[in-house]
């Protein structure tokens, strides 16, 4: 059975002709711009197209004429249908360049000029250039393109017929956007090279690019410039052996490079093996894979049986080594990921080394001299001498041969090629010590030479002296190798530079040492160091010497103490060494013995007690004692010993008074856990059955008596319970005048004043009333020195002139001084002649 099928098509025909003059056009393009099938006019102008059923529209072009659309309407099936075009020549032209605001061509940009309906359009080549043909009028240009903005707007162009209109020109901004960035291991961090990065715009327009060496990336055209239409994407990353990466929803906006950093997960992989002595397994070997291409470096430990696992490593290539205290390192393995059975085998180190170092010119031991092994593998130990110059290197591999040296500053090195760890023949190094010298002149600023200059040079605890002569100069010879302070000193002089510091580490000779010194004598001290000083400990003093402009001093410091009893030693160099027992103050002094000026500190020698502190005798060394059981403080304090002088209102109360020194324990106020036993010297002017020691009320403000024991002759002994301010006390006289003299008797008014002294008495107040006036001797009243007037108790003194109450000299003769003195008990009176001469 046989079947005939006829084609539904539609044929189209027609002919081009000239509107002006009727002629036919040749090679006129006729396109279907529905679907872009085209054609050309023949020789008459006639065309033909077949196409399936439907609407279209034609579009007729050629050089020198406008172009001509027309629709053609619904077509039926096997129709035949003519459309006629009729093209207008045109004999103008207008041309031009479009370029980007970097000045670059842009291509396929549409140019279009526009006179009232009409609109004729053309595109620009690869070089930006476009042509338009057109009839003579004027015409507004435009250009067209997506990613562009015409910077300039439109332009107004006329042209006459023949005209044509040249340079033309149009610039169009860039509103591209761009995007960039790096991808990286997300594990390593390192870049990836060649991974794959994919950019797709919503209606699916996009591009490929590549990342670099370094991981970079850009989306630009071949001048660099962003190229991408602003819009959103989805931007695909991709390299093999990572996991693929989507980022969505990436928004770029006209005139932006935005910046996308990525990191990739790369497939992982794993390595297993063991570590074996050859026989056995080797537990806690550390095992180290090492990536050869990103370095990257991962570390096991093997397990009971020698065994070792790595997981999840980064896929590729590995340098497998093992390493393990006692057993040399193999050579290491290069294998690849997912390897099971790598096997790893260490040689245990059985090898040593034992010798000694001595000085080759003194044949002792050299302690802390410096022993170094190493193999021709690259395999070391290190140790040093001991005080006996003995070494010893152990657990050494045996498969290579060592190279063994011995060193130390101030030494030349020696060396043993070659030997074996098998070998235990005993190593002996002789290192040669090495020596120096120095030397060098004294000047003054005026290049005058110094002699008489003490030059010290210092290594250690080792110290060499010189002393420059006549021509300045000073050397040492033959010094031993190492590290010397050198400095200049004279009395009465400054050194510049105060020190040189001079190496002798390799045999040196340094004849460079010179110092120049500028007369500097010495205008004041200044100690310093800790004012408060443990008796327990010594304590290091300095000074700073200078002169009167402020410049250093050299001087010859001469140490001393203000009370010797109170220390068991001062050295030369200023290191004071308290008596164990003493506690107070003290004045530490230092003394030029060239200009005899001298500095001071006050110092305050104490007692520490700590919690639990064991029992103590502390003393002033001047009578007063402190006993002290153990555990007596509750926290720990500095026990301090203060001697005030105290104003005489302080010293007297109503019913006692002061005799002696005042004792001051601080901290006051702190209290003892334990009573502790006080001990105070009584005066030998008041011995006597009334005295008693007395402790300041600090709440009261008062001496109050706390009584007191005679231990011996002149001491009195108490316990006490807290530290504050002690002192011996006696008990106020009764109402009374004593001990009154009068000098000079006789006395001249031309001379001097006669100088009235007298103490006075009582025990009910601490101020008594007193009365003093002179009388002649016939019981006129001459002069009233006081009149009711309150005194403190204890020791006073009156002057008289010799002017009586009415401002007159008083006559020659004999006078009576009339004192009387009243409390509350009563008064009492006392008369003393004396006698003026003029």
């Amino acid at each position: 059975i046989n079947f005939n099928l006829k084609k539904n098509i539609v044929t189209i025909t027609g002919q081009v002709k000239e509107i002006d003059h009727g002629t036919p056009i040749r090679n006129a393009k006729v396109e279907i711009l529905d679907t872009g099938a085209t054609t050309t006019t023949k020789s008459d102008g006639t065309y033909t197209l077949i196409i399936e059923p439907g609407e279209y529209t034609l579009c007729v072009s050629k050089e020198g004429y406008g172009t001509v659309q027309k629709t053609t309407g619904s077509m039926a099936p096997n129709a035949t249908v003519s459309i006629d075009f009729n093209l207008s020549s045109l004999p103008c032209r207008i041309s031009g360049v479009v370029l980007d605001d970097g000045s670059q061509p842009v291509a396929d940009a549409n140019v279009l000029s526009i006179s009232g309906n009409d609109t004729v359009f053309t595109q620009t080549d690869l070089t930006g250039k476009y042509r338009l043909d057109v009839t003579a009028g004027t015409y507004i240009l435009k250009v067209i393109k997506p990613g562009y903005a015409l910077s300039e707007g439109s332009i107004s162009v006329t042209v006459s017929t023949g005209e044509h209109k040249k340079d033309v020109n149009f610039t169009l901004q860039r509103q591209f956007a761009g995007l960039q960035g790096n991808v990286r291991n997300s594990l390593t961090h390192v870049p990836i090279a060649a991974a794959k990065i994919q950019i797709t715009a919503e209606d699916g327009i996009g591009g490929t690019v590549n990342t670099d060496n370094s991981g970079n990336y850009q989306f630009v055209d071949q001048w660099g410039k962003p190229f991408l239409i602003p819009g959103v994407y989805t931007v695909t990353i991709s390299k093999s052996g990572y996991q693929t990466q989507v980022q969505e929803n990436i928004f770029l906006q006209p005139g932006e490079t935005k910046t996308l950093d990525i990191e990739l997960l790369q497939n992982m992989g794993w390595l297993a093996g063991s570590v074996t002595d050859g026989s056995a397994g080797v537990s806690g070997a550390t095992v180290i894979a090492l990536h050869t291409d990103s370095g990257e470096r991962y570390t096991e430990v093997s397990d009971s049986s020698g065994r070792f696992q790595f997981q999840n490593i980064l896929p590729g290539s590995y340098l497998i080594t093992a390493n393990k205290v006692g057993y040399s390192e193999p050579e290491g393995i290069t294998v690849n990921t997912d390897a099971d059975n790598i096997q790893i085998v260490l040689v245990k180190n059985i090898g040593s080394f034992y010798g000694t170092v001595i000085d080759k010119e003194r044949g002792t031991p050299i302690a802390g001299a410096y022993i170094y092994a190493v193999d021709n593998h690259g395999t070391y130990a290190h140790t040093y001498t001991n005080s006996q110059g003995e070494f010893s290197l152990e657990n050494l591999s045996t498969q290579y041969l060592y190279n063994i040296s011995a060193s130390k500053g101030g030494y030349r090195g020696d060396s043993k090629p070659d030997i074996s760890a098998e070998d235990t023949t005993t190593l002996r190094f002789e290192l040669e010590r090495l020596y120096g010298s120095i030397a060098g002149k004294v000047m003054t600023p005026d290049q005058v030479p110094l002699d008489g200059v003490r030059i010290l040079a210092i290594s250690g605890a080792t110290s060499y002296s010189d002393t420059t002569d006549t021509t300045g100069l000073f050397s040492f010879v033959h010094l031993p190798s190492g590290h010397y302070q050198v400095t200049a000193k004279k009395i009465g002089y400054s050194s510049d530079p105060p020190q040189r510091n001079v190496g002798l580490w390799n045999g040196e000779s340094r004849t460079d040492i010179d110092f120049i010194l500028t007369e500097a004598i010495c205008s004041s001290i200044t100690i310093k160091g800790p004012e408060k000083v443990n008796n327990s400990k010594p304590e290091k003093y300095s000074y700073i010497a200078v002169t009167a402009d402020g410049r250093p001093a050299d001087i010859e410091p001469i140490w001393q103490v203000d009370f010797p009893a109170a220390i068991d030693s001062l050295s030369s160099s200023g290191v004071l060494y308290p008596k164990r027992s003493y506690i107070g103050p003290l004045c530490l002094m230092v003394t030029d013995s060239y200009s005899k000026v001298q500095g001071s500190l006050q110092l305050s020698v104490y007692q520490q007690l700590d919690v639990g502190n064991p029992g103590a005798q502390i003393s002033d060394e001047c009578g007063a004692l402190l006993v002290i059981p153990d555990s007596a403080v509750a926290q720990g304090i500095e026990l301090h010993l203060k001697k005030p002088s105290l104003p005489e209102v302080r010293r007297k109360t109503t019913k006692y008074q002061i005799v002696g020194e005042v004792y001051e324990f601080t901290p006051a106020g702190s209290k003892l856990q334990k009573p502790a036993s006080l001990r105070l010297p009584i005066p030998a002017t008041v011995q006597n059955d009334k005295n008693v020691i007395g402790h300041w009320n600090r709440n009261i403000l008062s001496w109050e008596g706390i009584g007191g024991n005679e231990i011996a002759v002149g001491t009195l002994e108490v316990n006490i319970t807290q530290l504050g301010s002690y002192a011996v006390l006696t008990e106020a006289k009764p109402l009374s005048i004593e001990n009154l003299s009068l000098k000079p008797n006789p006395f001249s008014p031309l001379i001097g004043s006669l100088a009235i002294k007298y103490e006075v008495c009582s025990n009910v107040t601490t101020h008594p009333i007193v009365t003093a006036k002179i009388y002649n001797m016939i019981g006129d009243l001459v002069k009233t020195l006081l009149n009711e007037e309150p005194q403190t108790k204890g020791l006073n003194q009156l002057y008289w002139d010799g002017q009586t109450d009415y401002g007159r000299v008083a006559l020659n003769g004999r006078y009576v001084l009339h004192i009387i003195v009243r409390d509350r008990t009563g008064s009492r009176e006392v008369l003393k002649p004396f006698v003026l001469i003029k």
